[in-house]
């Protein structure tokens, strides 16, 4: 509220505010297809998790912002979907879900790996958002970030990889990389959600130490997740792609990507691989 105030006073000023498309994938969200337009007034729209309602709450807020008979503020939302390592340093958060998931699977007491039949992968690459917002928001025809050129407006860009693949995809990738095949070692078992969490509650009975066996904490996390069978959501970015050459010539999460993510977690010492 007090970024809206300060973008109300004096010289009109836009807004560009953060979201998540996570504002877009609860039970009440019935279609599989999410364009680029405003969220509808039902909150169920939205994940329950405290994260997604808040987003959800500031996307409401901000559209009644804009109006002309309020405050006629230019809000450009941007929904940023699931991120993944960087293309330059393979760098990835070690303490977010993927990550830990793909090192507990790697493990010499898992060697597993889950499956899902619904999901794909939308993952963008933290530096390519990055750079996908900059030229949404300063595009280079003009030194005005958009929205500036007129009083009021309402933008949403969905800020995810245009080009998704299945997850069946990824554990492919998964199998041939250096985490597996390249090491000499056995492809890891194929497994259900139920069965990979079966067996991380079966390593969490013996005492196994949480810096060891990552996935440990997040058991619980990972527990919720059994039993999920719906469909991945698709989000549009043609708006997106209009306006930022980087995300129209990303292509889909790849091989060299994930090279790059085993890489920089060998050098963090976050994989484990040694029985």
């Amino acid at each position: 509220m007090s970024l809206l105030r300060f973008c109300y006073s004096g010289r009109t000023k836009s807004l560009a505010f953060t979201s998540s498309i996570s504002t877009c994938m609860g039970t009440g969200q019935i279609s599989k297809d999410i364009p680029e337009s405003p969220i509808g007034s039902d909150p169920s729209v939205a994940l329950s998790t405290g994260y997604a309602q808040s987003k959800y709450i500031i996307e409401r807020i901000s559209q009644t912002a804009c109006l002309p008979e309020v405050l006629n503020i230019p809000i450009q939302m941007l929904r940023v979907g699931q991120m993944c390592g960087s293309t330059k340093t393979g760098h990835w958060n070690t303490n977010e879900m993927f990550p830990i998931m793909f090192a507990t699977s790697a493990h010499p007491q898992m060697r597993a790996v889950p499956v899902f039949s619904k999901k794909a992968i939308d993952w963008i690459p933290v530096d390519v958002a990055a750079e996908t917002i900059t030229q949404i928001l300063l595009p280079e025809s003009t030194s005005k970030p958009i929205g500036l050129s007129k009083i009021g407006g309402y933008e949403v860009h969905n800020i995810v990889n245009p080009y998704p693949i299945a997850w069946s995809n990824l554990v492919d990738m998964l199998q041939n990389s250096s985490l597996v095949s390249k090491l000499g070692r056995d492809r890891l078992e194929e497994v259900s959600m139920a069965e990979w969490v079966r067996r991380l509650n079966v390593i969490a009975d013996s005492d196994a130490d949480t810096n060891d066996i990552c996935g440990l904490r997040l058991l619980g996390f990972f527990e919720d997740m059994v039993g999920d069978n719906s469909e991945s959501k698709i989000f549009n970015t043609k708006k997106g792609r209009e306006k930022s050459k980087r995300l129209r010539d990303l292509g889909p999460f790849s091989s060299a990507w994930l090279e790059g993510n085993i890489a920089a977690w060998k050098i963090k010492n976050f994989l484990k691989l040694e029985a």
